[in-house]
């Protein structure tokens, strides 16, 4: 499951976004994944030209169990842009 929720600083133009999400498989009983998401969303054209900035930090209790499967914490800077015609 997951939940998000969202800033308008300028209306139409510049949001602020949040976002927690939990993942759990149910393969084993510590196969869970967490992530806490922050970013910025700018509509450049409104929904028609946007470009978003997030960063997100993910952990892992199975990956802290089983090391060999990598790290269990780690960040992302993602980024992305949408044109919609």
């Amino acid at each position: 499951y997951w939940g998000i929720v969202g800033y308008q600083i300028i209306p139409k133009k510049l949001e602020l976004v949040g976002k927690w999400e939990y993942f759990h498989p149910d393969q084993s009983p510590s196969d869970d994944l967490r992530t806490v998401t922050g970013g910025i969303n700018w509509y450049i054209k409104g929904r028609d030209i946007t470009l978003m900035l997030d960063y997100l930090h993910t952990w892992s209790h199975f990956r802290e169990l089983n090391p060999g499967f990598g790290r269990d914490q780690f960040d992302e800077i993602m980024t992305r842009a949408e044109f919609s015609f």
